[in-house]
């Protein structure tokens, strides 16, 4: 009776997680986890007599078999041996070695899967990313779900019901952003309204933005707004069409470092890894989704651009040091039309294993009165009047995420943008390599004497990035920090070995990289600085740097040395979580 249970669960699972492959698009309605059904057949599975039942690290070598099945609360769990009955592993991840071998089914809940193809499995294989909601009552679990699933038979009565859940009204009081020289903390605070209806759903955000950097006064530059209204047309989500009003400060380049990064440094070190401008109007965008990894978004605005002047701050350390100065940028009216890609395959957004990351944008702007900050005369032309402006930029961040063992983890990046046509790109729009972001084994905002991570911004106040192209590519490879102790008397495939063995961390990993990049101007051949529209610069200039250190997912403390400037002396530096 109990392997018909076994095999009746296993096949309504398969039944059930196929149609989940053919509607990945997220419904337009807060997420609540694995489908109810689903979430309750896997705890049954899950509470079916087991050969082996554990909660933590499990590992199955090499030449041990499980005669039964395998059931796994939180992981992780790594087989490399057989199995001759189904393994289930809910709330952790799965590593199957080369040559594993799994008689029966396959079930991960909350956890990734990696080795399918180099391992021998009988029965269906099902993955959900989803945690399970579950408690314990001795050595079953009782699956915890909120919510029936979505049944397209209910009455009109339940489906006004659940919709009426799965709307809101709120009174938001928030951060945005990241503690900066600027700003100070910008609070958000203002209502929050969502509404699912039969044909998709509503969501307005309406926030006044409060600057504390001046004790909170109420100034025309302390005060700002952002408001959002989108609409969800079809069951799917697939398409959504949004608008937006907003007075904002943004960062030049955010795509180096976090903005809990960023926020901290300041706030702790009276250091700001960022420089900023103001942003002034409103934009409408599309969004087009394909399943839970692809969309496009295109996106028309119209914004003003100002220059903000550094502020004072409060900081808990080195308060009575001069804050870096925010770098001048250029000033005017623009009109952007933009065209954003992303396409997101990873196995989890804070601790990827697997999987692609691909950002794209390609930006038109113009503008037909722009007060252009100074800059060089090699980097740009000097301007006593407004002047008309017109360029095209592109910008690239690609990541591949590769377990190339169960311990070991192959990453993978490269970030590439710059001016495509027309008119030299304005200075918010331009680069900067070097800090812990990009370059590590460079100080940020101090480049060697061969100027090609700032292409001539060192000669100005606040040290800004003047490079109208740039490519940096990084390689780092994982390894689990780990210490292991044995008994003298060998291995006994009848003992559990896991009393014999000390982990010293479970997300502890040791990390080695090696980073290349720099930047350049877009023109007539120069020396090393300017290139052709359609040249790379030679490798030979490229600056580069290599490093190591822990990372305990959180925190990680890393340092970095250039190799291509071997007088530069070696840096530390700290990452909340990885470093991409």
């Amino acid at each position: 009776m109990r392997s018909v249970v076994v095999v009746a669960l296993v096949t309504l699972l398969a039944a059930r997680a196929q149609a989940q492959e053919r509607d990945t698009v997220p419904r337009p309605r807060a997420p609540i986890g694995l489908d109810a059904e689903v979430a309750r057949d896997v705890a049954a599975l899950y509470n079916q007599p087991a050969a082996m039942r554990v909660s933590g690290r499990l590992d199955i070598a090499a030449m041990q078999t499980v005669n039964g099945n395998v059931a796994a609360l939180r992981g992780p769990v790594t087989i490399g041996g057989r199995v001759t009955g189904n393994v289930i592993v809910i709330n952790g991840d799965l590593t199957l070695a080369p040559g594993a071998r799994i008689d029966g089914a396959v079930f991960v809940v909350g956890g990734y899967l990696d080795g399918r193809d180099r391992a021998t499995i009988g029965g269906v294989v099902q993955h959900y990313r989803d945690p399970l909601r579950f408690r314990e009552e001795d050595e079953r679990i009782i699956a915890e779900t909120d919510q029936a699933p979505f049944d397209e038979d209910e009455s009109w009565v339940s489906r006004w019901r659940r919709r009426r859940r799965e709307s809101d009204s709120k009174l938001n009081l928030m951060t945005g952003g990241s503690y900066n020289r600027v700003e100070g903390l910008a609070v958000h605070g203002g209502p929050s309204v969502r509404r699912t209806t039969s044909w998709g759903y509503v969501r307005v955000d309406a926030f006044g933005i409060l600057r504390t950097v001046d004790h909170w006064e109420w100034t025309a530059r302390n005060v700002g707004h952002d408001v959002t209204a989108q609409v969800g047309l079809g069951r799917p989500g697939t398409i959504a069409i949004g608008a937006r009003a907003f007075d904002i400060v943004s960062p030049v380049e955010s795509w180096q470092l976090r903005d809990g990064e960023v926020g901290l440094a300041s706030f702790f070190l009276h250091r700001d890894y960022r420089d900023y401008w103001a942003r002034h109007g409103g934009s409408a965008s599309l969004v087009l989704r394909a399943g839970d990894a692809f969309s496009f978004t295109p996106t028309y605005s119209e914004e003003r651009w100002s220059a903000l002047p550094e502020r004072d701050p409060f900081t808990l350390f080195r308060g009575s040091q001069q804050w870096r100065p925010n770098p001048q940028t250029d000033e005017g009216r623009f009109r952007l039309t933009s065209a954003r890609v992303t396409y997101d395959t990873r196995s989890d957004v804070d601790d990827p294993s697997s999987g692609w990351h691909l950002v794209a944008d390609v930006e038109h702007g113009r503008s037909a009165a722009v007060r252009l900050a100074p800059t060089p005369a090699e980097v740009r032309a000097p301007a006593t009047e407004p002047v008309g402006v017109k360029y095209t930029r592109a910008f690239l961040d690609a990541r591949r995420y590769n377990r190339v063992s169960p311990d070991g983890q192959l990453n993978l990046r490269l970030v590439a943008g710059g001016w495509l046509n027309g008119d030299e790109l304005p200075l918010q729009r331009r680069f900067a390599l070097g800090g812990a972001g990009s370059l590590p084994g460079y100080d940020f905002r101090r480049p060697p004497s061969k100027d090609v991570l700032l292409c001539g911004g060192a000669t100005l106040p606040g040290r800004p990035g003047l490079c109208e192209r740039m490519v940096v590519a990084q390689i780092e490879y994982r390894g689990a920090l780990a210490f292991r102790f044995s008994s003298e008397g060998g291995f006994d495939e009848e003992e559990d070995e896991r009393d014999w063995r000390v982990y010293y961390s479970r997300k502890g990993e040791w990390v080695v990289f090696f980073d290349a990049g720099r930047g350049w101007l877009v023109g007539p051949r120069s020396g090393d600085l300017q290139y052709s529209r359609s040249a790379l610069p030679p490798l030979s200039t490229f600056r580069t740097d290599v490093g190591a250190g822990l990372d305990f997912e959180l925190i990680g403390f890393f340092v970095a040395k250039s190799v291509s400037d071997a007088k530069i002396p070696a840096n530390f530096f700290v990452r909340l979580r990885h470093r991409f």
